[in-house]
């Protein structure tokens, strides 16, 4: 994936992206307060946050931003 944010290659069933309503091909591009440009960014924003937590996701789904819950498990 080429562009900005993180594009979901998979999401397992059950698991805290499944629950929050997120797709195969969606891209994140904000977690909670911080912003997702990259893999890179993604994987720092994700060490910020613990089982239990509950933020809000922003994503790009076919174009259009869209903002969920998401709790991690």
């Amino acid at each position: 994936f080429g562009g900005a944010g993180m594009r979901l290659d998979n999401v397992s069933s059950g698991k805290s992206a499944d629950k929050a309503g997120l797709l195969r091909n969606d891209i994140i591009t904000k977690m909670g307060i911080h912003e997702v440009g990259n893999v890179e960014e993604y994987m720092h924003a994700l060490s910020k946050f613990k089982k239990g937590d509950t933020i809000d996701v922003v994503i790009l789904r076919n174009g259009i931003s869209i903002t969920k819950k998401l709790t991690f498990l």
